[in-house]
């Protein structure tokens, strides 16, 4: 497992100390920041010693630093040659290696949100539900949607019953997980990755975000896997020879993030090396993950399932998840519990206790008629987040729910790509792949106030014609008409209807 404490290294205390230097703070003003009663663990921190990781992380953050340019990595002993022991022992060697990286690289919540401080992701995740056959395969019409509260739980009734992700993985070696914007698809690869390294398996995780993986390869103008996978791993003590046998023999879990996020220039060699790498080390189980709006990719061999949105067990599980980690970080001071206690002191169930209050009153307030609209948003991981994020503060939910949904739309269309440095350059196509034209330049996107404007033209028309589901033809005349208004040179009605599919299919 990963370690429970980290150091700084010395060159990470020296950039600790310019930056207090230029916050002009006291150890103690730090201390408080970080909520700690005593200035203890900063003294240690700048010392050199090892504090609890969250402790670490969380004072890098307040002194605007990155946590992995400060501590000290880890120390790696280097493997036996293959031969001078069994596989299964130089395996097990391999594993210990890898494991402090994949904590210190998925241990932390990545989220779009406005946190005051980072969360640790095995205190606030909850297992997901998936849908063995995405809906968007589905043969659906209207009438299936008609007349059902949202807690009646649509999609068991529409799709083949759910698993849960753990078992999805171990049911399908070659797995494309697909899902809607916050719906916790990193998330989910995250957690698989820290439960590789933690259960007695014989694969070795490796998480990689294509995102990154495309920008190194088109520097290096090598889109291989083995080679990226190589770099990696060679850093925690395996040899070359030791990294193509794990791979020859299966060995690995790949964890490939965020297809969508890779720009249209890459995508295509990224897509083709997936697949040759897929087949080439056909033994190794490998999880891709992908919008289900984003431009679709066939991948041979690959299962492809969606996640399902919360149900009310989830909602309740996730939330007293949240307020207990949240109420353990803001208000708790570790350094009087000692992580390996079997008797927690009365502090820390004092603190359990305020959050699971703090959980059980956002559930009953979720419950009142007027937070339908509410109910209805929490479904989707995001925005239960930000839900939970409000109430901690206000311990009631906003008496306008429309605060809640400019709050939503901000972090769909602004911040959840620019929060981890994504830039999407769409080019909508028409059905045949074909770049089309939205203005007078051909593959040119919608501003932020177009794509508002847009959405809220068709939530207007469908409001006023009393419709709450409808099908994609009404979507598409929508948008045609929405077009129609714009100052485009070209007012083909053809045009205007392949303009209006691709808009559709993107959003």
């Amino acid at each position: 497992m990963g370690k429970r404490s980290l150091k700084a290294s010395q060159t990470g205390i020296a950039k600790a100390k310019q930056a207090f230097q230029r916050k002009g703070w006291t150890q103690e003003y730090l201390a408080a920041e970080v909520g700690l009663e005593t200035r203890q663990s900063v003294w240690k921190f700048f010392a050199g010693r090892p504090i609890e990781r969250h402790l670490f992380i969380d004072i890098c953050f307040r002194l605007d630093l990155d946590w992995e340019d400060i501590v000290e990595p880890p120390e790696v002993d280097p493997l036996p040659a293959i031969g001078a022991a069994s596989t299964e022992n130089w395996l097990e060697q391999a594993r210990s290696s890898i494991c402090s990286a994949i904590q210190q690289q998925c241990g932390i919540l990545q989220t779009a949100l406005d946190m005051a401080y980072p969360l640790a992701l095995e205190q606030v995740y909850t297992p997901i539900r998936i849908l063995p056959q995405p809906n968007h395969q589905r043969w659906l019409e209207v009438l299936d949607f008609e007349n059902f509260s949202q807690f009646d739980s649509l999609q068991p009734r529409l799709a083949d019953p759910s698993m849960t992700g753990l078992e999805a993985v171990a049911a399908h070696s070659k797995l494309m997980v697909l899902g809607k914007p916050g719906s916790g698809k990193t998330t989910f690869l995250q957690f698989l990755a820290l439960q590789y390294t933690q259960i007695q398996t014989q694969q070795i995780p490796i998480y990689i975000s294509l995102r990154q993986f495309a920008a190194d390869a088109r520097k290096r103008a090598d889109f291989r896997l083995e080679p990226y996978i190589a770099q990696q791993w060679g850093a925690y003590g395996l040899t070359q020879d030791q990294i193509e046998m794990l791979l020859q023999q299966g060995k690995a879990l790949v964890l490939l993030d965020g297809l969508d996020e890779v720009t249209l220039a890459d995508s295509h060699e990224v897509h083709t090396q997936i697949q040759v790498f897929a087949e080439t080390y056909a033994a190794n189980s490998i999880v891709l993950t992908s919008r289900i709006a984003a431009q679709e990719y066939c991948f041979r061999g690959f299962t492809a399932v969606e996640i399902a949105d919360f149900d009310p067990d989830q909602i309740t599980t996730a939330v007293h998840k949240w307020f207990a980690a949240a109420h353990s970080r803001s208000a708790a001071s570790p350094d009087s519990v000692s992580p390996d206690s079997a008797s927690p002191d009365s502090a820390t169930l004092n603190l359990a206790a305020n959050g699971l209050a703090k959980a059980e009153l956002f559930l009953a307030q979720l419950q009142y008629p007027q937070n339908q609209p509410i109910r209805e948003l929490v479904t989707t991981p995001i925005f239960l987040h930000l839900a939970c994020l409000v109430f901690q503060t206000r311990s009631t939910f906003p008496s306008r729910p429309a605060r809640l949904y400019q709050a939503g739309l901000d972090i769909l269309l602004v911040r959840w790509d620019s929060a981890r440095g994504i830039y999407r350059d769409y080019s909508y196509c028409d059905p045949m792949g074909h770049s089309l034209a939205i203005g007078d330049t051909a593959g040119c996107d919608l501003t932020l106030s177009d794509k508002i404007s847009l959405l809220g033209r068709i939530a207007a028309v469908m409001f006023e014609q009393g419709k709450r589901f409808f099908e994609k033809r009404e979507v598409l005349q929508v948008i045609a008409d929405y077009f129609d208004l714009l100052p485009l040179t070209n007012k083909n009605v053809e045009d205007l209807w392949l303009k209006s599919e691709a808009i559709s299919s993107s959003t």
